[in-house]
């Protein structure tokens, strides 16, 4: 599931509640942001045993990037995927799933 999808299926589910406004939108950006890092941790858990330039982890990717504003450890986590050692791919790519993580708070 993109990130897109996800937050139109939430944005969906709150559009009948009493959850609106500023709340519900922090909300949703809150969810979209923990699916984002899930999926990356997910991601890097996986990378030693497949390819995880996968359309999904590169929409997560720009999503956060877009939420955050700073490019640099976002790029890190791409140019990690593209490492042919498997150790050093998990290595770097869990590396930078840190400094993502760190832009919002360390979740």
């Amino acid at each position: 599931m993109t990130i897109d999808s996800f937050i139109r299926r939430l944005e969906k589910e709150y559009s009948g509640s009493a959850f609106t406004g500023h709340w519900a939108s922090s909300s949703i950006r809150d969810m979209a942001v923990k699916f984002a890092l899930d999926l990356l941790a997910d991601a890097v858990n996986r990378t030693t045993q497949e390819d995880m330039r996968t359309p999904d982890v590169i929409d997560a990717l720009g999503y956060l990037e877009r939420e955050t504003g700073k490019a640099w450890p976002v790029d890190q986590f791409r140019r990690s995927l593209d490492m042919e050692n498997p150790d050093a791919r998990w290595q770097n790519t869990n590396a930078a799933l840190n400094g993502i993580r760190r832009q919002f708070g360390g979740r």
